[in-house]
């Protein structure tokens, strides 16, 4: 999947190099520095030399279809500059050149985009094979989940780094995974619309999803931005169920459930973990300015402890194509249609934590390159990382630890005092010391190592 190229490295091996580092605690383009800080653990993944923080970044570039720069391209003179002090009060050296940043996003060509998408979901088929799509299937459907985050950035070097909600510069990220295994992404301007690319990440992803899931139902689960006609239109030509947000269309909705008769409404009680003196659903249609066709809407009303029976209700809604047929007969018996939809859109809040890998275990929430096909193509290449990881964290690791976040495993499996022996026939020996090491944990140590062989 990746392309040829000349020099001291193999465009396949810089990437290795880099997944390697990166499931090591490396950050970014420097994510390398781990093995070559460790002649041992260079040895380990057979490697005899690696690749510098320059050699990484002219590869990524290249993956990114992006041209090598000359200085004078990039920097420029900065002029007269004001005298500043550092901490202990001394003159600080000033600055003699400023970056230039392009007013036009240096984006990844669409080329180089396909060769590192197929990349992708290869590695998602990999690792979703060994993960078992039994692991995946929540009442006979496989849930996915289709989402945005915002990365933020500092400084000025950043040229598709746009203001957020919030005031922040950011980029914005986009992901379609399967469980916990990215099937497909973007990374684009900060500000982005979420819904204008959706369409495209549900095609990118449609022939391997369909395979994974074999006969299982498949279901998608999305938040508020994914309420738009463009995403509808696109998961219904898949022929995939989905539970959506609706609450970026909460006016009109909220009129219409407030003209529904008492009659529609099913009591679910109190909830007092979220503060809830009663709490009521419903199932009602709708037909969304533009669409073709009504889509039914599951809504959900409640009152705040403490407030008096007459007080307006607080409202919640989702989209669904979902029938009561689509749903085990038990579960459905147990809580009720629009009951079950809530509880499987409650699963959205699991999915969002799996960004926790690829974000801060694998540092993607700091973009390392100013242009932003770079910072692109580091992108698929950690979600590849975050794939691996996530077939290891649920097949290998022993069950006390499945799902395990990988800093917890860097610090609980491969922080441990070894040496590498060479016996003849140049095969290479490990040898884990065990002092000071209990029994209960060299047994989940050899167990991983061995289920890990396995896979």
């Amino acid at each position: 999947h990746l392309p040829k190229r000349t020099g001291d490295y193999e465009t396949a091996t810089v990437v290795e190099q880099i997944i390697e580092g990166l499931l090591m605690g490396g950050r970014g383009f420097d994510a390398t520095a781990v093995l070559r800080s460790d002649r041992n653990l260079a040895t380990i993944f057979g490697h005899a030399s690696v690749a510098s923080e320059p050699t990484v970044f002219r590869v990524f570039c290249e993956l990114a279809g992006l041209d090598q720069r000359r200085f004078e391209d990039v920097y420029q003179p900065v002029g007269t500059e004001s005298v500043r002090l550092d901490l202990f009060g001394k003159e600080k050296e000033p600055r003699r050149h400023v970056r230039i940043v392009s007013e036009t996003p240096e984006a990844m060509g669409e080329n180089e985009r396909q060769r590192l998408s197929a990349l992708l979901l290869a590695s998602a088929q990999r690792c979703g094979a060994a993960l078992g799509v039994n692991q995946l299937r929540v009442h006979g459907f496989l849930v996915s989940h289709l989402d945005g985050t915002d990365l933020e950035v500092e400084g000025r070097c950043f040229d598709a780094a746009r203001k957020n909600h919030e005031g922040n510069l950011s980029l914005r990220m986009m992901a379609f995974r399967v469980g916990p295994l990215y099937t497909s992404l973007r990374l684009l301007e900060g500000a982005s619309d979420e819904g204008h690319v959706m369409p495209a990440l549900i095609e990118e992803s449609r022939a391997l999803v369909d395979e994974l899931r074999g006969r299982s139902k498949l279901l998608v689960l999305i938040d508020a931005a994914g309420g738009e006609k463009l995403v509808i239109d696109a998961l219904d030509k898949a022929d995939w169920h989905f539970l959506i947000g609706a609450n970026g269309n909460r006016a009109k909705l909220e009129s219409i459930a407030n003209d529904q008769p008492d009659m529609i409404w099913i009591s679910q009680g109190a909830d007092t973990s979220r503060g809830w003196d009663e709490s009521q659903t419903a199932v009602f249609a709708h037909q969304p300015e533009g669409h073709k066709k009504p889509v039914m809407v599951v809504a959900r009303r409640w009152r705040e402890q403490g407030e008096l029976p007459g007080t307006p209700w607080h409202h919640s809604f989702l989209y669904t194509n979902l029938q009561p047929s689509d749903l085990p007969r038990r579960k459905l018996g147990l809580y009720g249609f629009a009951a079950l939809c809530w509880m499987l859109y409650s699963m959205k809040q699991g999915h969002e934590n799996h960004f926790k890998t690829f974000l801060s275990d694998l540092g993607g929430h700091h973009p390392a390159s100013g242009r932003l096909g770079a910072s692109e193509a580091l992108s698929y290449i950690s979600a590849l990382a975050a794939n691996i990881w996530a077939a290891m964290s649920y097949r290998a690791t022993p069950q006390e630890d499945r799902g395990i976040r990988l800093w917890r495993f860097i610090r609980d499996y491969v922080c441990v005092a070894a040496r590498l022996v060479w016996q003849s026939g140049r095969t290479l020996l490990i040898q884990v010391a065990g002092a000071g090491l209990s029994k209960d944990f060299k047994d989940r140590w050899l167990d991983m190592f061995a289920s890990a062989g396995r896979l």
